[in-house]
């Protein structure tokens, strides 16, 4: 059985000022944009640094606001 999604407004935001969490490089990370995926559901970042380490970041570094679905 596959995992929920996460919110995309549980995420950390998108920033070119901090590196990477696990090994500090703040150069060579890799950017992936998304707009919904297994993990994620919501625009967001997958972020890969040289160490290998993987992370993601939201889009905006304004809080979102929660997605309802439309009646019907």
């Amino acid at each position: 059985m596959r995992a929920h999604a996460v919110a995309v407004a549980s995420l950390p935001p998108f920033s070119n000022q901090r590196g990477c969490p696990q090994c500090g490089a703040s150069y060579e990370i890799r950017v992936h944009f998304d707009r919904d995926c297994a993990l994620v559901s919501g625009d967001h970042f997958h972020r890969v640094c040289r160490c290998g380490h993987r992370w993601l970041e939201r889009c905006s570094e304004e809080p979102t606001a929660p997605v309802t679905p439309p009646a019907g």
